[in-house]
């Protein structure tokens, strides 16, 4: 039956005394209208009428006692348009429902965050556990109020303000290197697209350059000289080995371990990185080829290196510290680790010898020193297993016997530091010779036997 719908005839009704559903149709609205179950009395605003060049449709748009008149009336206009235009409004519901699906997902990749993008950015590059320790630590401990917010509200202005705060409070140097990390994760981002937008459309850091921030940090340049290089070799070959009373009685209170002293004297006589040194295996020690192996170092290469002559007696004496070891360096607290934190050993070497200088200075010192003996930048480059992107390094693969030369050069330098007649000794004929007999005896005498190494 047709009738005015008002909200108090809604009110009104009841469930049909003869159970069966009760169908009020607006006189106003053609298509609009009420339903009442005959069972429960229910009612509900509906829409009737064939769908333009289609089937007969009923439709149910809301429940009277949740949906307001004014609502369900603006409903039934909308869906009886959309049957009048051919199209069946309940599929039309379910595409708007899939794509505020799809619109939601587009925008929450939209709004991933610094964090999640970071996450990403680990995941996708092969990093070194303290590279990946150290970008953790950054974001971490100088964008931690940045971590869950999109990536996209990161703005230039932030970046400016948070670089200003990190140097003024922070330093420098701190600032440059938080911005540094800040950049490859924002970069990482810019090449993503979420249904062909970009994630990101440019690095905010950028406009520390753009506005001309200083950001130059100085680049270390300290390394031992040849006093400090006698001060240090006297320690090791005078103080230690061969002390006096009076050398002994503070040599025992001073804490430096031989193999602390071995690990610092290596890096000294061969340029090595601190992590390289820690992680050598003897696995990878030649004694009778006299050359030992630095794996995964910094460029992704192995390092062939040559033994001078006073690096392969420090090996013969750390090969009888190491036991049955299967590092060069073993951990004292583990025992299938490796010498994990060296640095309180170089503090007591510090305060032993009286000298200040980090462990990366040993690197520098033995770059200085084998260009002070007349070696090539080349073949120092080599030497330090630096990484040449010349097209002519391609083709040059330089071999461990024609770099034995530098690593041979800078430790007689040394030694001619401290004393000569110890490089004499040193680098006797017979040198090599008479230590693989000592190292023998000693083994012999102690009843070590045979490590496995």
């Amino acid at each position: 039956m047709r009738r005015s719908i008002t909200q108090s005839f809604i009110s009104s009704l009841r469930a049909p005394t003869h159970g069966k559903d009760q169908f009020y149709r607006c006189n106003r609205l053609r298509g609009f209208g009420l339903r009442v179950k005959g069972k429960t009395g229910v009612v509900s605003f509906i829409i009737e009428g064939r769908i333009r060049r289609g089937k007969q449709l009923r439709d149910t748009i809301g429940r009277a006692d949740i949906m307001s008149l004014a609502e369900a009336r603006r409903l039934a206009e909308q869906q009886l348009r959309l049957m009048a235009e051919g199209i069946d409004p309940r599929q039309h519901r379910i595409d708007q429902k899939e794509e505020a699906k799809r619109e939601q997902a587009h925008n929450d990749a939209l709004g991933l965050t610094l964090n999640d993008i970071f996450k990403a950015y680990v995941r996708a590059r092969t990093l070194r556990p303290k590279t990946e320790s150290d970008y953790k630590s950054v974001i971490r401990t100088y964008f931690a109020d940045w971590g869950l917010e999109p990536i996209r509200n990161i703005s230039c202005k932030k970046v400016e303000e948070r670089f200003i705060d990190l140097r003024d409070n922070t330093g420098k140097a701190t600032a440059v290197k938080a911005m540094r990390v800040l950049s490859a994760i924002c970069n990482f981002a810019m090449a993503d697209d979420v249904d062909g937008e970009q994630l990101l459309t440019s690095n905010p850091t950028n406009v520390l350059k753009q506005k001309k921030y200083d950001r130059a940090v100085p680049v270390r340049t300290d390394y031992l000289d040849d006093n400090q290089i006698y001060q240090l070799l006297r320690y090791a070959e005078t103080v230690r080995s061969w002390p006096t009373a009076e050398m002994a009685k503070a040599n025992n209170k001073d804490g430096v371990t031989d193999q602390g002293l071995n690990y610092t004297l290596l890096l000294l006589f061969t340029g090595l990185r601190k992590s390289e040194a820690l992680r050598l295996a003897w696995a990878d020690v030649d004694m009778g080829k006299k050359v030992f192996i630095a794996r995964n170092t910094k460029n992704h290469s192995n390092h062939h290196i040559p033994m001078s002559r006073y690096v392969y007696r420090l090996f013969l004496h750390q090969r009888q510290l190491a036991g049955q070891s299967r590092w060069v360096f073993p951990s004292s607290t583990s025992a299938l680790g490796h010498f994990s934190d060296p640095k309180f050993q170089l503090a007591k070497i510090i305060a032993a010898t009286g000298l200040s200088f980090r462990f990366h200075d040993l690197r520098r010192t033995f770059a200085t020193h084998a260009l002070i003996q007349g070696m090539e930048d080349k073949q120092i480059s080599r030497a330090l297993n630096h990484k040449d992107q010349g097209i002519t390094a391609q083709y040059i693969q330089a071999t461990v016997e024609t770099l034995r030369p530098v690593f041979e050069a800078v430790a007689r330098g040394y030694l001619s530091y401290f004393d000569e007649d110890l490089a004499r000794q040193v680098y006797k004929p017979e040198a090599y010779a008479a230590a693989e007999i000592e190292h023998a005896q000693d083994l012999k005498d102690t009843d070590q036997g045979t490590p496995t190494w």
